[in-house]
């Protein structure tokens, strides 16, 4: 192929590419900028994929033309799941999905993940028989890339993209830099996070103390959407609750680690700039602020159980951070019992009511359960059952936990606080629930007695998931019934 040949396929080819590009998400802002970011983040990635394959134009088409298909279908599905655009962290999770696939929304049936891995293949053929351009044109190539990343780096790095990224506002920086656009943008805003830590309260501390904070994976009370089943353990621990209402979390479907950071922390997911999509990624850096840090540093024993492979999110590096002396993981859950594709509720109650007898006070144990994790596929707790039902049954289970903690650590001497809350709200259409970033809590002292008549007394109160663990440190530390 000619120098020009090979000049007027790759325009072709970019001009494809915006035009996929403007599937993801059509610009709404007005002036230079916003064509210029996105022509210069297809180009740059156009021109270093033509780098990279030695100066072959049809292999570095198809290549970039797989890439940027690939991503917008991605971030297309994201939005129709989670109602959320794609962003650089996610791209920094494929180890993760490559590792666990079951755990997220892919499946072998999709047409469009044959259609990318034809393309792919098409693309190492095309590197394999085709001949390279001349040296001389390559390096042209190189130079106009060189300049195309320079001024993309220039542009995408300004105060403007990046407090659009560090806001988390993902569509309005589509609207402006297109998917390309924004996700270098994100890249280069987090090299540019702060690095020293964001200092979180100071938590309170009592000797005999023990915090016993549950956080169930997707849950809500059965009440908040049409057909939810009764949950008789979780009405009972909010009657006698010294709080209990709405939470507001961080996310909807997913991104568990937004809200376990904000709960662990005290830090407001807002407050976290280009790390709100991903806290865990600079856990080193803010764990020092964190209350769990705090806690611990006061001289409780800290101790996080996830019966889970303990690299999911890279939590065997965060936990420490965080202050978690401890780590019950998966491995210690491998002869557990469970509930469709993960370990039960059931056994992450025997386990945190084992810890909690052990472990000298005062104590936190934080438990983030497994068993209501999606996807929700039809027929994983049985023959004929939706993704609904399946749901609605592992509602029943952490409701049976509930009650079991709660049986279990009343019998406990001193102070013992159970605070239990979901994380987010499922990846489902519940009929009747509008308020996506919000889930349910309770947070009780077990070892008083129900106080007659608090049920009818008590209030709903909404609460921010960064105020909860101090709220449940500051009721261990309260008198009783106080």
């Amino acid at each position: 192929m000619t120098a020009p040949v090979a000049l007027a396929a790759a325009l072709a080819a970019l001009a494809v590419g915006l035009a996929l590009d403007a599937v993801a998400g059509p610009s709404r802002a007005r002036g230079w900028r916003a064509p210029a970011l996105r022509l210069l983040a297809h180009a740059a990635l156009l021109g270093g994929l033509f780098c990279l394959t030695l100066f072959r134009p049809i292999s570095s088409i198809i290549l970039y033309l797989v890439a940027v298909a690939t991503l917008v279908a991605a971030s297309r599905g994201k939005r129709r799941i989670l109602r959320e655009r794609l962003v650089v962290h996610d791209l920094l999770l494929i180890r993760q999905i490559l590792r666990h696939p079951r755990m997220y929304y892919t499946s072998k049936r999709d047409w469009r993940v044959w259609a990318i891995a034809a393309g792919t293949l098409a693309a190492l053929g095309a590197i394999a028989l085709e001949p390279p351009l001349s040296a001389a044109a390559g390096l042209s190539v190189f130079c106009a890339f060189a300049a195309a990343l320079a001024l993309l780096t220039t542009l995408g790095a300004s105060p403007a993209t990046c407090a659009q990224d560090a806001a988390g506002e993902a569509d309005r920086a589509i609207a402006e830099a297109g998917l390309l656009g924004s996700l270098y943008a994100g890249a280069l805003a987090l090299r540019t996070a702060p690095d020293a830590p964001l200092r979180a309260p100071a938590p309170l501390a009592d000797a005999q103390a023990l915090i016993v904070a549950v956080q169930c994976e997707s849950f809500l009370s059965g009440e908040r959407f049409a057909g939810g089943p009764a949950l008789p353990a979780f009405a009972a621990l909010r009657a006698r609750a010294r709080s209990s209402g709405r939470l507001e979390t961080p996310a909807y479907g997913a991104n568990t680690m937004r809200a376990e950071f904000s709960f662990l922390s005290g830090l407001p997911n807002a407050r976290l700039g280009a790390l709100r999509f991903n806290p865990y990624l600079a856990s080193a850096a803010l764990g020092p602020g964190a209350l769990t840090r705090g806690l611990r540093d006061a001289g409780w024993r800290t101790i996080f159980v996830h019966p889970n492979d303990a690299r999911f999110f890279d939590r065997d590096r965060v936990v420490p951070d965080l202050g978690f002396e401890r780590f019950v993981d998966g491995a210690d859950f491998a002869r557990a019992s469970r509930a469709g594709p993960y370990v039960s509720d059931a056994e992450v109650a025997k386990k945190v009511l084992a810890l909690a007898a052990q472990t000298p006070r005062p104590a936190l144990i934080f438990a983030a359960t497994m068993e209501n994790h999606g996807p929700w596929r039809a027929g994983r707790l049985g023959p004929g059952k939706t993704g609904l039902d399946c749901f609605k049954e592992h509602l029943v289970n952490a409701d049976r936990m509930i009650g079991a903690l709660c049986e279990g650590l009343a019998r406990l001497p001193g102070p013992v606080v159970l605070c239990v809350f979901g994380d987010h709200l499922p990846a489902l259409d519940l009929p009747g629930v509008d308020d996506l970033l919000a889930t349910d809590y309770a947070l009780a002292r077990l070892d008083e007695p129900p106080e007659p008549g608090r049920a009818e007394r008590r209030t709903e109160r909404r609460m921010r998931i960064e105020d909860l663990l101090a709220a449940a440190v500051a009721c261990a530390a309260a008198r009783p019934a106080d």
